[in-house]
C-alpha cells in the first residue's frame, strides 16, 4: 500500500508558536477505517503550526523598517497547516525503472519514477480535504484557499514512511514478502516492516 499527501492551512488571530518542534505536534488515525472505506480509502490527520518564517516574510516583501517589522508580526506564527496522508491502492504499473538516456553523475542510468493517481484516491484526498476544512472553519481559520479548493483535491504531494506498506504475496513479480515474510529481494524499512518482523518472530519460535 503506498501513500499521498495533500495539505490545507489557514490563518488564526492567536499565536500559535511554530517551529518549537521538527514534526507534527499531533494526529489523528480515526479515518483510517470509517463505514465509507471502499468508496474512499483511509486517510491519516497530521496537525502542524507552521508558515512563513520570518526570513522568508523579509525576503519576499518589499517594506523595510518598521513596515516591515509589522509585516513580519502579522505574517508569522498563525499560520495552523493539517496534512493528510491517504492510502493509495497497489497498482503494478506504478514503479522505479531505470532511464534509458539519461544518466547521473557517475554515469549510472537515473531512476524514472512512473506514478499513477486513480478516481479511489482522488475520491480520498476530496473526502480529506472536506474533513480538514470543516476543522479550520470550526477553529475560526482565515483559509485563503478556499476558492481553489475544488482544484487542490486532485493535486497530490508527499510521500510518507509512517504509514507505507510492503504486499504480501507467492512472487516477487506481485510481493515483497511471501506468506512467511521472507523478502523477496529489497524492501523500504516502515513501520508495516517492523509488524512484519514480529510476525516472522512468532513464526520462527513455532518452528521450535
Amino acid at each position: 500500500m503506498e501513500h499521498l499527501g495533500t495539505s490545507l492551512g489557514g490563518e488564526i488571530d492567536q499565536n500559535v508558536f511554530p517551529f518549537r518542534i521538527g514534526f507534527y505536534t499531533s494526529q489523528t488515525l480515526q479515518f483510517y477505517d470509517t463505514p465509507a472505506r471502499g468508496r474512499v480509502g483511509a486517510f491519516q490527520l497530521a496537525f502542524a503550526a507552521g508558515g512563513f518564517t520570518p526570513a522568508a516574510v523579509a525576503r519576499e516583501s518589499a517594506q523595510w523598517g518598521r513596515a516591515l517589522k509589522q509585516e513580519v508580526r502579522n505574517a508569522v506564527g498563525r499560520t495552523v497547516y493539517i496534512v493528510a496522508i491517504a492510502e493509495q491502492l497497489p497498482d503494478a504499473e506504478n514503479r522505479v525503472l531505470l532511464d534509458a538516456t539519461v544518466r547521473d553523475c557517475f554515469g549510472d542510468p537515473a531512476p524514472q519514477m512512473r506514478l499513477s493517481v486513480g478516481n479511489y484516491e482522488r475520491r480520498t484526498m476530496r473526502e480529506a480535504r472536506a474533513v480538514i476544512l470543516k476543522i479550520l472553519n470550526a477553529a475560526g481559520a482565515r483559509v485563503s484557499i478556499r476558492d481553489r479548493l475544488r482544484d487542490l483535491a486532485n493535486r497530490f504531494h508527499g510521500v510518507s514512511h509512517h504509514s507505507g506498506g510492503c504486499r504480501m504475496g507467492l512472487t516477487p513479480e506481485n510481493s515483497v514478502v511471501d506468506p512467511n515474510l521472507k523478502v523477496h529481494g529489497v524492501a523500504n524499512p516502515t513501520l508495516t516492516i517492523a509488524a512484519l518482523a514480529l510476525r516472522a518472530g512468532e513464526h520462527l519460535a513455532a518452528q521450535q
